[in-house]
């Protein structure tokens, strides 16, 4: 799933970071089994819970 967090003119920032902004949020669970990670069966959940955050900076209006 990904999820917009956010989006707009932040001038406070100093440069490069300041500008316009947008912020997402992506969520998975993968099956480590299925990437071949075998190690620890007993020990290990299978199901793996991934999160990424991404904000980008608009580089032209």
């Amino acid at each position: 799933m990904v999820q917009l967090e956010g989006a707009g003119k932040v001038p406070y920032l100093p440069k490069p970071w300041g500008g316009y902004l947008t912020g997402f949020v992506a969520t998975a669970t993968i099956d480590r089994m299925d990437f071949g990670m075998s190690a620890y069966p007993s020990g290990l959940s299978h199901k793996v819970q991934v999160r990424v955050e991404i904000e980008g900076v608009r580089t032209s209006s």
